[in-house]
Parts: structure tokens; C-alpha cells; sequence
């Protein structure tokens, strides 16, 4: 296993024991929308969440910094 994904199952193991199960479930979920994802426990979010709908996500989330990110995100790409 590459040390990267280790580093990060270790630190989202970690933090699940502390969130509620809808964050749990939520997470369990987004991984099952994943390629290869399919497994008897979750659901999917989604039918199908490819490789660059996450790298888009991915690239989105990292950018933002704060609240003012956060707005001007969702005012570019909806209007809101």
C-alpha cells in the first residue's frame, strides 16, 4: 500500500470514530460510487462517479480556503 493512501485511510479512520453515522454513511457511500466500489454494505450516491468527476471534485475542494471560496464557488457554477 503506498503511504500516501495509508497516511490517509489511518487519518479518515480516525476521524470517522468521532462523526456521526450520516458522515460515516457518507463517505462509505462516495466510495461505493466509485469504480470497483460495488460491495454488499452501501449504496451508491451516485450510479456512476468516475475518475474525473473526483479529480474535479477533488481540485474544487482543495482550492477553497474558506467561507468567501465557498460562496463565490457556488455563485460562478449556479448562480446562487
Amino acid at each position: 500500500m503506498r503511504d500516501e493512501l495509508k497516511k490517509a485511510l489511518r487519518n479518515m479512520k480516525n476521524w470517522l470514530a468521532s462523526e456521526p453515522a450520516e458522515f460515516n454513511e457518507f463517505v462509505g457511500r462516495l466510495l461505493t460510487s466509485l469504480p470497483d466500489g460495488e460491495n454488499d454494505m452501501f449504496e451508491p450516491l451516485y450510479d456512476y462517479l468516475g475518475w474525473k468527476e473526483l479529480e474535479l471534485i477533488v481540485d474544487l475542494l482543495s482550492a477553497i480556503n474558506n467561507g468567501e471560496d465557498v460562496k463565490l464557488a457556488l455563485r460562478y457554477l449556479f448562480g446562487v
